[in-house]
């Protein structure tokens, strides 16, 4: 799931800045305050939970909170702004932490980000409902923390599983 605009709100109307590589540091400076920032989500990677057009609010997170299932926000090697669910997270002595994520509609897990890529977590989806108020999807609540981490569980499970049944296949074909 891209990441396209950013909202500041508390003013009169919701300010609307673009979110590109100018604006990455003024997102990390807000969430290092403490405050959280809302932005509108492009892209399918998600699948029905987040669309795009949805705008879900971000907050601050630590890798020590951090936890298979949430879903977080982050920049890749080249800059790119994304929001996949975190699948695995790998602690590595002296104090190096690997997140590995994957969108929910892709097919198998993106790249390790390192920890210090991580920008922040999602904890809420608003999603706008024509001629009437949005609907939220309030993630810190229940049954969502349950539902995220065992559909993580299960996503990183079956690529793993059809990874396997592909490679067999093609030690059969040899």
């Amino acid at each position: 799931m891209l990441v396209h605009e950013i909202y500041s709100p508390g003013t009169e109307s919701d300010r609307i800045i673009r979110c590109d590589a100018d604006h990455l540091e003024l997102i990390r400076e807000i969430l290092v305050d403490g405050s959280k920032v809302r932005i509108q989500a492009t892209g399918r990677s998600m699948g029905r939970l987040i669309r795009s057009g949805d705008i879900v609010t971000l907050t601050k997170v630590s890798g020590e909170s951090l936890q298979r299932g949430d879903i977080v926000f982050f920049r890749t090697q080249n800059d790119g702004l994304f929001m996949h669910r975190v699948v695995e997270i790998e602690r590595r002595p002296p104090g190096v932490t690997q997140i590995r994520t994957m969108g929910d509609s892709l097919g198998g897990p993106d790249e390790p980000v390192p920890q210090s890529d991580i920008l922040g977590r999602i904890i809420r989806i608003e999603k706008p409902v024509s001629g009437q108020p949005s609907r939220h999807i309030d993630l810190q609540s229940f049954p969502w923390p349950f539902i995220n981490r065992w559909f993580s569980v299960f996503r990183i499970f079956s690529y793993r599983v059809k990874k396997g049944i592909a490679t067999a296949r093609k030690r059969l074909l040899r």
